[in-house]
């Protein structure tokens, strides 16, 4: 903790952060986030007005409150997916669901995100950045001098929660073509969107919420997850069945945008169940 003649010079010199190089920004934010508490890191900045220097467009009192909020239930959630065992046994389901691929999640925060960013780190700036309505989420990872991929995927992050919670209206369990279409849409974060959108809705209600809402989002979780860790070639990302020369030949098409659709369309029906071989294929793009 900071004595009380330390805050108050760095209060008094606050306004001189906007001299600081915006890597520098960047990089002692990150080891912020990177803390095993970052949102008491995120609390101390607003308390002596850091964040209002660096960051304005996150400072106002509500948004800042809620971003605590979110921070602190998406490292209890990043603990869960590493094996923590939860203080509050509502919490052992997902526990269970999250901690059983404790290894590809680890690896999975490990991953280069550009430049000196790694997975886990982004995934804490989007904990940040979600909680401002109509924030530019691109326009701040430009600011403070992310690759072009981290803009890209931050923005992605950022926006996901709209790719998850229509998935509360699904008849459940959720279908292999529902699956594949939100890690389809998501662009390859859908597992951080999970993460986010759940440490939102938890940091709303300061717990679980209605004993029905959490049983769905139990569901829908060991739906995802179940697909991505053990299915990923089955239903995530199926391998084609059929590429574009053998369509053209098969169904004799010219070259062009028509074959990209045909063959999402393929992807899709099989990462659904609906075929499994080049024949079946080739008679699904006949029909289109």
């Amino acid at each position: 903790s900071l004595t009380e003649e330390t805050k108050t010079a760095v209060l008094a010199s606050a306004n001189q952060l906007t001299a600081v190089s915006a890597e520098r920004v960047r990089d002692e934010l990150g080891k912020i986030l990177c803390t095993p508490a970052p949102a008491e890191g995120v609390k101390l900045l607003d308390q002596l007005n850091l964040l209002t220097a660096v960051l304005p467009e996150l400072s106002a009192p509500s948004t800042v409150s809620h971003m605590i909020a979110t921070l602190r239930w998406l490292v209890i959630l990043e603990g869960l997916c590493l094996g923590q065992k939860p203080k509050d046994v509502t919490f052992q389901k997902l526990a269970n669901q999250f901690g059983q691929h404790q290894a590809q999640w680890a690896a999975y925060w490990q991953r280069s995100a550009g430049g000196d960013l790694n997975g886990r780190l982004l995934l804490r700036f989007g904990g940040m950045l979600q909680e401002v309505y109509n924030i530019d989420a691109g326009a701040i990872g430009r600011q403070l001098v992310f690759s072009k991929a981290a803009v890209s995927y931050l923005e992605t992050i950022v926006a996901g929660r709209t790719n998850l919670m229509p998935l509360l209206d699904e008849p459940l369990p959720l279908s292999r073509r529902t699956i594949y279409c939100y890690f389809r849409d998501t662009q390859g974060a859908g597992l951080d969107i999970i993460l986010l959108t759940l440490a939102r809705y938890f940091a709303a209600f300061n717990g679980t919420g209605s004993d029905s809402m959490h049983a769905r989002i139990q569901s829908i979780t060991d739906s995802l997850l179940t697909h991505y860790f053990t299915h990923y070639e089955q239903t995530i990302s199926p391998p084609p069945l059929l590429d574009g020369n053998q369509q053209i030949k098969a169904i004799h098409l010219k070259p062009g945008k028509e074959i990209g659709r045909l063959l999402a369309i393929i992807q899709e029906a099989q990462a659904a169940g609906d075929i499994s071989t080049a024949q079946e294929a080739i008679e699904l793009a006949r029909r289109q």
